[in-house]
């Protein structure tokens, strides 16, 4: 196997990696998040910070890496669908709450 094509298929690796890490932190009961002091709905900002690197890892995989319209719009739809699947399985984990607001986010 060529260099380039390990490379390649490690790209694949790193959106995958995300997603697991993201689909065991919605089965827990508490996450940590920090204090700063005054409300604010930081966690609108991690999710957008979180599936938007979700979707930056999945369009810089070979398949995708073109940037054509066709890429854009499936990778948003992969990553829109997986925030969708991520707010339902928090739905099913105690203390852990669904809001519409969080898959906009994702």
């Amino acid at each position: 196997m060529s260099r380039n094509h390990i490379h390649n298929n490690c790209a694949y690796l790193w959106p995958v990696l995300l997603v697991i890490v993201i689909f065991a932190g919605s089965g827990s009961h508490d996450l940590a998040t920090p204090d700063l002091g005054f409300q604010f709905h930081i966690d609108k900002i991690a999710h957008i910070l979180v599936f938007g690197l979700v979707a930056t890892l999945i369009i810089r995989t070979p398949k995708f890496n073109d940037l054509s319209l066709q890429s854009v719009l499936t990778t948003t739809l992969i990553t829109s669908v997986y925030g969708a699947c991520d707010e339902f399985r928090q739905s099913l984990t105690p203390t852990r709450s669904v809001e519409f607001a969080d898959w906009l986010a994702d």
